[in-house]
């Protein structure tokens, strides 16, 4: 008799420190979603315009710029400064521009991911060892969008910012070249 009441009292035991990791793991997963829907909210509230007008001026009035100015020797320190950060707007854009179907792609494809896993913990699908694991790899996709995301909107606050402050200068020097 012992030995049964043993026997259900560790079956309890187990079956109650099971219960208890499962919902760490869904608390875990519906973090990892949460900050998943901020991103995409973040993504699509950041203005996404198409950015190839801003690109395409800045490199006509570059290549009218070294056209032009091919024959100078010598130029000012601060001029060459405003001219190389004049140059990186274009290089910036096109990085900008060039990775925003990719981070769309990449936060749909997390996003089902996440669901996934979510679902496979919620019914006990698939390998419970390895659960943890794959929900530390899926924390690790969702820190990584997060921080290409806050790059990519930096780059862009600083090309559009950069295009604000220099262009009518430079285009002008062009223009009187």
């Amino acid at each position: 008799m012992k030995k049964i009441v043993f026997g259900l009292v560790a079956c309890f035991i187990l079956f109650a420190c099971h219960d208890v990791k499962k919902q760490k793991q869904l608390d875990k997963m519906e973090s990892l979603i949460s900050k998943i829907n901020s991103i995409r909210q973040t993504w699509n509230g950041a203005q996404i315009e198409d950015v190839t007008p801003m690109i395409d001026e800045v490199n006509a009035v570059r290549k009218d710029i070294y056209r032009k100015s091919s024959n100078l020797d010598t130029i000012n320190v601060e001029w060459a400064q405003k001219l190389e950060d004049y140059k990186y707007i274009s290089t910036g854009l096109s990085f900008f521009q060039s990775s925003n179907d990719g981070m769309k792609r990449n936060i749909y494809d997390a996003s089902q991911s996440l669901e996934q896993l979510n679902n496979e913990i919620k019914n006990a699908q698939g390998d419970r060892s390895k659960y943890d694991e794959n929900i530390l790899f899926e924390e690790k996709k969702v820190t990584e969008l997060a921080n290409f995301l806050q790059k990519m909107l930096e780059t862009k606050t600083i090309c559009v910012d950069s295009y604000n402050r220099l262009h009518n200068e430079i285009k002008a020097y062009s223009v009187s070249q």
